[in-house]
């Protein structure tokens, strides 16, 4: 991810509930900023994660690796949710 500026968007897809996953951020004991609707279209709902030059390679590899299990797991709930729905 490359960005000019230490404040990244980690866009979240249409499908994912974003309280959950911030949620799941914040169990896992990382701060990230939501940015959900109304403030912006659905589409375009995404986490803010601003870098300060006290974070390390290990906070930044523990972000990556906390993101890929939010992402797990909200996308094994939605796949629950979505069965249960359809009958």
């Amino acid at each position: 991810m490359h960005s000019p500026t230490p404040i990244l968007a980690l866009r979240v897809p249409e499908w994912m509930n974003i309280r959950e996953a911030a949620l799941l951020f914040h169990e896992s004991g990382v701060f990230v900023n939501a940015v959900e609707y109304p403030a912006v279209p659905l589409h375009q709902q995404r986490f803010r994660v601003s870098l300060t030059a006290d974070h390390t390679r290990n906070d930044i590899d523990r972000l990556v690796e906390c993101e890929e299990s939010v992402w797990s797991a909200c996308a094994e709930r939605a796949d629950v949710t979505a069965a249960a729905a359809a009958g």
